[in-house]
């Protein structure tokens, strides 16, 4: 089995001191949603992806969004 890498989009949740949740209302989106789009299992679209790099003061770049 090998192992996952982590993500940074859950790198920087902890580093803020942020929960997924948190997370999800502030940008405008479910739970389920970012929870798909952090484990890579849905794209977000770019409305999307610029609140969440904003929220944690990243580009989309560097979360891999």
């Amino acid at each position: 089995m090998t192992k996952q890498k982590p993500n940074k989009i859950k790198i920087r949740l902890a580093e803020l001191g942020m929960n997924q949740t948190d997370l999800a209302k502030d940008v405008g989106i479910t739970n389920g949603y970012l929870s798909r789009v952090i484990r890579g299992q849905q794209k977000c679209g770019d409305k999307t992806a610029d609140a969440i790099a904003a929220k944690l003061g990243r580009t989309r770049r560097t979360l891999g969004l």
